[in-house]
């Protein structure tokens, strides 16, 4: 599987995992918490444009968090979605990768 091949395959299932969280309704203390994950500097930004923006408007950082928060791992859903040595390459990926 060449690189653009993989980096595909891996953008997709990642986008299902994402996908996931619109059986969720996040709260106020989730959306807290997630704002109080960032830094300092853009709290404010995150609040000013409120949790229903931000959930409505699909941020994946936020998707992952009430995903996480709800015990669903994006590592576990990889390691499920991929293959062992794939999944392992899509680590190496990530921990290589800045986005």
């Amino acid at each position: 599987m060449s690189q653009l091949e993989f980096i595909e395959r891996a953008t997709t299932q990642a986008l299902a995992y994402l996908q996931q969280a619109c059986a969720y309704k996040p709260t106020p203390e989730e959306y807290i918490r997630w704002v109080d994950s960032h830094p300092s500097a853009i709290r404010v930004l995150l609040l000013r444009r409120g949790m229903a923006a931000w959930w409505a408007g699909g941020s994946p950082s936020f998707q992952d968090f009430i995903l996480t928060q709800r015990g669903h791992s994006v590592h576990d859903y990889m390691a499920h979605q991929l293959s062992k040595t794939d999944y392992l390459r899509w680590v190496n990926f990530m921990d290589d990768t800045t986005l």
